[in-house]
C-alpha cells in the first residue's frame, strides 16, 4: 500500500485531540483515523499515517437498550418464553452482550476472537449500526481490509447520520486505494457534518496520499486559512510540504502548529525532522533538548536521525 512505501520520518496525529485506546463506559469509541508506524519507522501525525485503519480504533458503543421486566427462567433454568416479544427482547438483550464480548477481545487485540462475537452479535439483532461497524473495525484490524468493506456499508446504511460509520468507511476505500470512492465518500461526510474540520483535513490528506499532492496542500493551505486555530492543519500541511520536498515552508508549517500547540510533542518532533533536513542541526538538537525530559520515545528517535551518520552498522 502507498503509505508502506512513504519513508518519512514525519510523526502525525489524527485530529488535534489525543486518540484514546481505553474502553469508556461499557465498550470502545470508535477513532477514524488512528496513528500507526510505517515500514518500521514512526510516523505519528496525520492521515498520512493510514496504514491500517482499524489498528487502535475505538469501537462503536452498542445501541441503549432498556428491559424494563427481566425474564424468569422456569425450573430447569432455561429463559420461558411466553411469546415472540420476549423472545426478541432476550435476542436483543444477547447482541448487546455479544457486543460487550466483542468488545473485550479487540482490546486484547484478539481480533478474530471480537469478530466471531461481533458476527454472533449481528445474527441476534441485525439492525444496529454500531455492531457491523464494529465488525468492520475488527476485520481490518486482523488485515483483512477487503472484507471490512461490506459491514462498513452495512453501518452506513442502517445509520446514515453517524459520521463515525461513514468516516470509517471513507478510511477503508482510502486503504484500497479506491481513489474515487475515498473522495466520493469523504465529500459526503463533509456536506454531513459540515461543523467537524477534522473530516476536511482528511478528505485533504486522502487526496495527498491518492496522488492528487498539488491539489491537496492547496486545499489545506485554504484549509489552515479558515481554521488558523487548528494546529493538526499546519502539522498536515507540513507533512505535505516535506514528502514534496518543500522544506522551508513544512518548517514554517510546523512552526505554526507549535505556536498553536506548544505542549504537541509530534509537532516537535516533525520540525525537528525539518530543520535537520535543511541542515540546521542545532536548531534539530534544540528540539531533542526540550523533546527528551517531555518524550523520551520522541526525543530517542530524533537523536538517532541527528547522529545517524556516527551509528555503525555491524555486519552479521
Amino acid at each position: 500500500m502507498f503509505i508502506q512505501q512513504v519513508k518519512s520520518l514525519l510523526v502525525t496525529s489524527p485530529h488535534a485531540s489525543n486518540v484514546s485506546q481505553v474502553r469508556e463506559a461499557e465498550t470502545i469509541m470508535y477513532q477514524p483515523i488512528p496513528i500507526r508506524a510505517i515500514a518500521g519507522i514512526l510516523l505519528a501525525g496525520s492521515s498520512l499515517g493510514i496504514n491500517n485503519v482499524a489498528q487502535n480504533a475505538r469501537l462503536e458503543p452498542d445501541a441503549e437498550l432498556v428491559i424494563t421486566q427481566a425474564e424468569k427462567p422456569d425450573g430447569d433454568g432455561a429463559f420461558f418464553l411466553p411469546n415472540p416479544e420476549s423472545r426478541s427482547v432476550v435476542a436483543a438483550a444477547r447482541a448487546v452482550a455479544l457486543n460487550e464480548v466483542g468488545t473485550a477481545a479487540y482490546a486484547r487485540q484478539s481480533f478474530e476472537e471480537a469478530i466471531v462475537a461481533f458476527r454472533r452479535s449481528i445474527d441476534e439483532n441485525p439492525t444496529v449500526s454500531a455492531v457491523h461497524l464494529n465488525l468492520s473495525i475488527a476485520l481490518a484490524a486482523a488485515g483483512r481490509t477487503k472484507e471490512a468493506v461490506a459491514p462498513a456499508l452495512e453501518a452506513v446504511r442502517l445509520g446514515p447520520q453517524n459520521p463515525r460509520a461513514r468516516a470509517g468507511l471513507c478510511g477503508l476505500y482510502l486503504e484500497l486505494k479506491n481513489a474515487k470512492s475515498a473522495i466520493d465518500c469523504f465529500d459526503e461526510l463533509i456536506r454531513s457534518s459540515p461543523a467537524d474540520p477534522a473530516y476536511m483535513a482528511e478528505r485533504n490528506t486522502a487526496l495527498f496520499v491518492l496522488g492528487k499532492k498539488a491539489e491537496a496542500i492547496e486545499s489545506m493551505r485554504e484549509f489552515v486559512r479558515r481554521f488558523p486555530s487548528h494546529a493538526g492543519g499546519f502539522n498536515y500541511l507540513g507533512v505535505m510540504l516535506y514528502e514534496t520536498k518543500d522544506i522551508s515552508k513544512a518548517i514554517d508549517a510546523f512552526r505554526t502548529a507549535i505556536s498553536v500547540d506548544p505542549d504537541s510533542d509530534i509537532y516537535r518532533y516533525n520540525f525537528g525532522l525539518a530543520l535537520l533536513a535543511k541542515h540546521d542541526k542545532a536548531g534539530a538538537l534544540a528540539q531533542y533538548d526540550l523533546l527528551k525530559e517531555r518524550s523520551p520515545e520522541f526525543a530517542g528517535k530524533l537523536y538517532r536521525q541527528i547522529y545517524a551518520d556516527k551509528l555503525l552498522v555491524l555486519e552479521k
